[in-house]
């Protein structure tokens, strides 16, 4: 029913041919959801609506690697990847930074969604170190040092590891929350120079699978309407 509302709107608001593709992001469950939208009034199916469903967990990472597209490369993250995988997943963005195509802001976008979904250990991190040093020259090291922020993922790591040790549950949910909506914010000040109060105070208010559903969201999103729209939908 959802994606035959976001059909209806644009087709109205643009009145043009419309490929419909909806990316589902969440973890579980594992089966396929369903492509059909229909509704049925006294036996006549007065609406059948099909769309392109990409569902990301049931999608394995190696089918995408050295993709040329930089969203499918983002979206590895959240495909059906082994926690052993993970620096070979992260692997993909250098491939991205050295082919020079994307700007800062891009990337910066892009290693943000990774990190936020592909949390290393310690000794992923430093191997994961360790090949940048051996494959990027001293200047390419410093610029890729300027995009990612893998020092703070670190940090908010050993606070889960800290919290977790002293049986603070609780805390580590709201630290994962708020940790979730500052990279939300943070996107949208890369992609649109951020959001009015208003639009800040809607995300804000949104559950935690729908703040990761707009996160994927936002990798297609071009315009500020484009977020409200979503947003219409559904908050």
């Amino acid at each position: 029913a959802r994606m035959f509302g976001y059909f209806k709107q644009f087709h109205t608001k643009f009145g043009i041919g419309i490929y419909p593709i909806a990316v589902f992001s969440f973890d579980a469950p594992m089966r396929p959801e369903p492509s059909v939208y229909s509704e049925t009034v006294f036996g006549l199916e007065v609406i059948r609506y099909q769309f392109k469903p990409i569902q990301l967990n049931l999608l394995h990472w190696k089918d995408f690697v050295h993709n040329p597209n930089p969203i499918a490369t983002a979206l590895m993250a959240k495909m059906n990847v082994a926690s052993s995988d993970y620096v070979e997943v992260r692997r993909g963005f250098f491939e991205l930074f050295s082919k020079g195509n994307l700007d800062r802001k891009q990337l910066r976008a892009i290693n943000e969604f990774m990190s936020a979904y592909l949390k290393l250990t310690r000794e992923q991190y430093e191997q994961l170190q360790e090949e940048i040093k051996t494959v990027m020259s001293p200047h390419e090291v410093e610029e890729y040092t300027t995009i990612i922020t893998e020092s703070d993922e670190i940090a908010f790591e050993k606070g889960i590891e800290k919290g977790i040790e002293k049986g603070i549950e609780e805390g580590v949910a709201q630290g994962l929350r708020m940790g979730q909506l500052r990279l939300t914010l943070r996107l949208l000040e890369d992609k649109f120079g951020g959001v009015d109060e208003a639009l800040q105070t809607r995300i804000t208010a949104l559950q935690t699978e729908k703040r990761e559903d707009l996160g994927v969201a936002l990798l297609r999103m071009e315009t500020p309407d484009a977020l409200e729209a979503w947003l219409d939908a559904n908050a």
